[in-house]
């Protein structure tokens, strides 16, 4: 099994050690983990801040790089 992990910036900030271990089980029970270079914001401060065309941009790109994965 393979899944591509996405680091969001709240876990980057925030809940680095979760988002650690939740990479360390998935690795202990054998699948395989990947981050797409690719990735980057999501789109989520544009769009809470109300930049739609931005947050639309940037959520795209996210699909685009996760669907390659």
């Amino acid at each position: 099994m393979r899944v591509c992990f996405f680091v969001t910036c709240l876990a980057d900030q925030f809940f680095a050690e979760a988002a650690a271990d939740a990479v360390r089980l998935l690795r202990a029970l054998g699948v395989e983990v990947r981050f797409p270079r690719a990735q980057t914001c999501c789109g989520q401060p544009a769009y809470n801040a109300g930049h739609w065309d931005e947050a639309r941009r940037m959520a795209a790109h996210t699909q685009e790089v996760f669907e390659g994965c």
